[in-house]
């Protein structure tokens, strides 16, 4: 070792012998030493913060075999860190510069190899923040600030609109792009960038798309993109605005009467309902047929845009009363629609008040005056009375659509007008194990008019579910019990119906108590079991 260090001369000398003669003959020789060549120094252009440049230079053994190991601090590194150099070969040196701020750089890197030996290398760099602009990519004007209009997009669809981030400095720019909501949870972004990381070389620019896709409907939505590059706290802001439209869906009629029908007849009426968007979307018409007086085919279904499908509208009456009924129109990801449905079943006993187009509107207006809580005979007799002060209402068909569909009390308007209300909407029986044995549980309707009513629950022969009394009268301001059954007829099986309860004034059930002017609507009670 010590001779490899010193590079020492070694000198001898070898006697030969012959018969007649000796002579010897000098050797000498100088041992190797470790020996490598690389730059004095490397110089780095500028470099964008949290970007990296690379440069390359050999490594060159003029010695024996080695092996070498180089230390350098951040931000540069070099690859291979460590390697074996063969006996007059060469390896090929990668330098990585990364500046993490802007700021210049000087360094040396160290290279041990042989035996203890070290040899220096100089390396220097500068780093430089980019400086970025946005635009919308139409012109060469940049902007600090933009803006992505999507202008009215249908629910259920998509659109993407792009915008421009131009590096304007000479060094690459690493750019993120960050998406921050406020008041919203990341499950409603409507506004979406899939890509959120880019490098952009110098003096370039790169295009950025954003899709816009609403979930509600007749919403304005408003988000924010942030891109920064790497390093540097300035940002551009790109702001996205865009508003949703549903698709229009129209009935031909918003209410159909179908007057006198006989019991044991029915009498059908026709509604189209059209799409008359663009826009693909789906209906469902909340209605049990086979617990119902009112009965319709198509009960659900998909229109197409620009179509239209015509819907068939039964009424069978089970009863000689007047009945009304508001059934709701649900529509894929917007407010519901609803239609009103008259009509009066007759005998040639017993012939109830008609109802026709005109009672609607009549009822309506009565609500709002505080006049409907009292009953047709008395309806003549409050109006000429100074003294009698009425309360006004909010008649149900001026709730808020979710308010109507549910029907749900606590969700009505402060000061709704509630005529007949059942305590319960849904009934579970559960499992029932004994398929044989009749369960029964309690509903309870109350009367919150001033005028005596009869609740009559539709009677369907072929129901597991049955009401007993079928029929009965409530006093005003009272309530009256009724006994919901369950007789399941087949185990494993599951059951569900909605029961309808049907009432009204019971002065309504003779026409010759009642003319035009005193004549009032029935309630419609559900129950879903």
């Amino acid at each position: 070792k010590q001779w490899y260090q010193r590079r020492v001369r070694d000198s001898d000398e070898v006697e030969f012998s012959t018969k007649t003669d000796r002579f010897t003959v000098n050797v000498q020789a100088v041992l190797p030493k470790y020996s490598i060549d690389l730059p004095h120094s490397l110089t780095f252009d500028t470099c964008g913060v949290q970007t990296s440049v690379t440069k390359t230079f050999t490594l060159v053994n003029k010695s024996i075999e080695t092996y070498f190991k180089w230390d350098v601090a951040p931000p540069f590194s070099i690859e291979p860190e460590m390697g074996l150099l063969s006996e007059k070969g060469h390896y090929d040196v990668t330098v990585k510069f990364t500046p993490s701020e802007a700021h210049v750089y000087d360094s040396k890197a160290v290279i041990s190899f042989g035996n203890d030996q070290h040899k220096e290398m100089f390396i220097s760099g500068v780093g430089k923040h980019p400086y970025i602009m946005v635009g919308d990519g139409k012109n060469d004007e940049e902007f600090v600030h933009q803006l992505l209009d999507f202008g009215d997009i249908p629910i259920g669809t998509s659109t993407c609109k792009t915008f421009e981030v131009k590096n304007m400095s000479s060094v690459n720019a690493n750019v993120s792009i960050s998406h921050q909501i406020s008041g919203t949870v990341a499950m409603d972004k409507v506004f979406v960038c899939k890509k959120r990381q880019h490098l952009i070389k110098p003096h370039s620019s790169i295009n950025v798309k954003v899709n816009f896709l609403p979930t509600i409907e007749k919403m304005s939505y408003t988000d924010y993109f942030y891109i920064s590059p790497a390093g540097f706290p300035s940002q551009c802001v790109v702001k996205c605005v865009g508003r949703s439209s549903a698709p229009e869906i129209k009935l031909s009629a918003d209410l159909l009467s179908f007057k006198y029908t006989e019991l044991g007849t029915e009498r059908k009426q026709y509604v189209t309902i059209s799409n008359q968007s663009s826009v693909k979307t789906s209906y469902q018409i909340v209605l049990d047929s086979s617990e119902s007086v009112f009965k319709v085919d198509n009960s659900c279904g998909t229109l197409d845009g620009k179509e239209e499908r015509t819907i068939v509208v039964r009424f069978v009456p089970l009863n000689a009363v007047p009945y009304y009924k508001r059934i709701t129109i649900l529509l894929h990801r917007q407010e519901p629609i609803f239609l009103d449905l008259l009509g009066s079943g007759f005998t040639n006993e017993i012939r109830p008040a008609r109802l026709v187009e005109a009672d609607l509107s009549k009822f309506v207006e009565k609500v709002r005056t505080g006049l409907s809580v009292y009953p047709p005979e008395l309806q003549t007799e409050i109006l000429a009375d100074e003294k009698i002060t009425l309360n006004p209402g909010i008649p149900f068909q001026d709730q808020p659509p979710s308010s109507q569909f549910f029907s749900d009390v606590q969700m009505m308007t402060e000061g709704s007008t509630m005529h007949v209300t059942a305590d319960i909407e849904n009934i579970d029986f559960g499992r029932c194990r004994a398929f044989q044995k009749v369960h029964h549980k309690t509903v309870t309707v109350t009367n919150h008019t001033k005028g005596r009513v009869t609740a009559i629950w539709n009677d369907n022969p072929d129901s597991v579910f049955t009401v007993l009394p079928i029929e009965c009268d409530i006093q005003p301001y009272k309530s009256a019990s009724f006994r919901v059954n369950f007789h399941p007829r087949n185990p494993n099986q599951f059951y569900g119906a909605n029961l309808e309860c049907t009432t009204f004034y019971k002065s309504m059930r003779d026409a010759q108590l009642v003319n035009e002017e005193t004549s009032c609507l029935s309630w419609s009670q559900s129950v879903y079991c």
